[in-house]
């Protein structure tokens, strides 16, 4: 007597070629970064990513900005005085 079993729902290879090739490209990206700032291997090693990025934003003498949103008490304080 023959059955059947169902095969396993196949992944696409490009997929997964693809995602792998985007977090290659993340950690190239995130040394020359790096570099960029003047930070060799071995001190980038030491930072985490967010500190990379911390560093190399204050490095290129951007600064966030960006008005924040107003709260209740500051519209209170503003037709106040």
């Amino acid at each position: 007597m023959d059955f059947f079993v169902p095969g396993r729902p196949e992944e696409k290879p490009q997929e997964k070629k693809q995602e792998s090739d985007e977090q290659g490209d993340l950690a190239i990206r995130t040394l020359i970064i790096g570099k960029r700032i003047g930070l060799s291997f071995e001190e980038m090693n030491l930072l985490r990513v967010s500190d990379l990025f911390d560093m190399a934003r204050e490095h290129s003498g951007k600064r966030d900005d960006t008005p924040r949103k107003a709260t209740q008490d500051d519209i209170n304080a503003f037709y106040r005085g």
